[in-house]
């Protein structure tokens, strides 16, 4: 069994794993082999299969390719406000359209090393 890990830097929301249904999520699944996240609706969810601790939910500005690391410094500040109101509602969609409650959850700059 073979094991990949990619880095995120998400603007998004940290759920409890077993508060997403698979099946409804799975358009917004990452893959740790495409260079290119937000799959479905500008949305990625990351899914803790390994050990279950967590669903990250959002918008991802940053992933690194399979073991490897950033290139070079984020700063999240570079973001315009525009483009994070935009992602709230990508996220608010996406979470309705998964099933999970919009409320009350509170939106956030993450950074997650995903195991799978």
């Amino acid at each position: 069994m073979s094991v990949q890990c990619n880095s995120y830097v998400l603007f998004g929301v940290i759920l409890p794993y077993e508060s997403i249904n698979y099946e409804r999520a799975e358009p917004y699944l990452d893959s740790a082999f495409e260079a290119t996240a937000n799959p479905s609706g500008n949305i990625t969810v990351l899914l803790d299969g390994m050990s279950g601790e967590y669903a990250a939910l959002g918008h991802v500005v940053q992933k690194t390719a399979n073991f490897e690391g950033f290139p070079a410094p984020i700063s999240i500040d570079d973001f315009p406000t525009s483009d994070i109101n935009q992602w709230a509602a990508d996220i608010m969609e996406a979470m309705i359209a998964i099933g999970i409650p919009t409320a009350p959850h509170r939106f956030g700059w993450h950074v997650v090393s995903h195991y799978r």
